[in-house]
């Protein structure tokens, strides 16, 4: 099973930050989820303090996960980078959904080599943030880099993912 490597990442766990009940929530997760069979179990690291803005997390990948021969399938590093993201909301206490996500790919990825994964805010307004992120070999060869731009979830949206207890009917904002 892919897993990411806690002993190279840094800083507190950023799920470890959530409800047990959201927790739980994200349990089949396929990005980050624990009881998923086939998911990549990625633990995202922010720094500790009061910087909630960067997190970080090691990837190892499985033969199950290639897509030339030795390397690592594009959508999986794109999956790295969108979950990398959403984690930089997560360590912010946000809920965010992926509205655009621009990818640019500088080196396939190998699949026999840890991989870091970085992201971090660079803009975040009313209603939108704005995350960079990289991944790239423990020696620090760039493999892909991404801007996404993310959509703070309504309360009624929060409601409608099951984010939040609360009537059904809760107004959209």
């Amino acid at each position: 099973m892919a897993r990411s490597t806690v002993a190279e990442a840094e800083g507190r766990l950023v799920l470890s930050s959530l409800s047990e009940e959201e927790q739980a929530r994200f349990g089949d997760c396929f990005a980050c989820g624990t009881r998923n069979p086939i998911g990549l179990r990625l633990e995202f690291h922010a720094a500790d303090g009061d910087d909630n803005d960067a997190v970080t997390a090691i990837f190892q990948a499985e033969e199950a996960h290639q897509g030339w021969p030795n390397v690592l399938h594009g959508g999986l590093v794109a999956t790295l980078l969108d979950e990398a993201a959403a984690y930089v909301a997560y360590a912010r206490g946000e809920h965010t959904a992926t509205a655009r996500l621009n990818l640019r790919f500088s080196m396939p990825a190998p699949l026999d080599e840890p991989l870091r994964v970085d992201a971090r805010l660079v803009r975040a307004t009313r209603r939108l943030l704005e995350v960079e992120g990289e991944v790239t070999t423990l020696s620090g060869k760039p493999v892909a880099a991404a801007r996404a731009t993310l959509m703070l979830l309504t309360d009624h949206q929060k409601h409608g993912y099951g984010l939040t207890a609360g009537p059904a009917d809760a107004q959209e904002d």
